[in-house]
């Protein structure tokens, strides 16, 4: 709505057309308006906010260099309502890029922890001592798959060591059994 009102209060201009010349009743804004014009001071242009028959409103106003006043009211539910769709449509692209985010996030951390995972696997292996190639090493091209070749020479010479070990006891069992049968022929 819109009214163009002088500055004793008197509408100029209304969409009711019998509103015209009569005096403004009944909203408060514009009566502040006008009181604080008859002091000769205000401002030339404001937006104010207030309620009117229930609804919450806001009235903008503009002092003409005639002295007249034109007020533009609008309810705040339909100069929110832009506003609310865009923060609804905000809130919903924001829930959006944050799961998207998420699961690009759960992806890259499975490509990073499984190679790992594997890695770990084949390590507590040769801690164990079991030298077989029962685990795969991951075959991947960053500091993982460095780690995987170092593990797998480790392994080899590992599995050297245990096979030359296990050469030695078995000499060493035979060299103690032919002592063994040296020594019951003596006595």
């Amino acid at each position: 709505r819109a009214y163009l009102v002088d500055t004793q209060g008197t509408y100029l201009y209304h969409e009711n057309s019998e509103m015209l010349g009569q005096q403004i009743e009944g909203n408060a804004v514009i009566q502040s308006v006008l009181d604080t014009l008859q002091t000769g001071m205000i401002t030339t242009a404001d937006v104010r906010e207030c309620t009117i028959e229930g609804r919450e409103v806001y009235i903008a106003f503009m002092c003409t260099v005639n002295d007249w006043i034109i007020f533009v009211q609008a309810d705040k539910s339909d100069v929110m309502k832009p506003v609310n769709t865009i923060a609804t449509i905000c809130a919903v692209i924001g829930l959006v890029l944050l799961l998207a985010a998420l699961c690009v996030g759960m992806a890259v951390t499975r490509m990073i922890t499984r190679p790992i995972t594997a890695l770990t696997a084949v390590i507590n292996d040769i801690s164990e001592l079991n030298m077989q190639d029962g685990c795969a090493i991951p075959a991947t091209r960053d500091e993982v798959g460095a780690m995987g070749n170092a593990v797998v020479h480790m392994r080899g010479r590992l599995s050297g060591i245990v096979s030359e070990l296990n050469h030695i006891s078995e000499k060493l069992v035979e060299d103690s059994n032919s002592l063994y049968e040296i020594s019951e022929g003596v006595n």
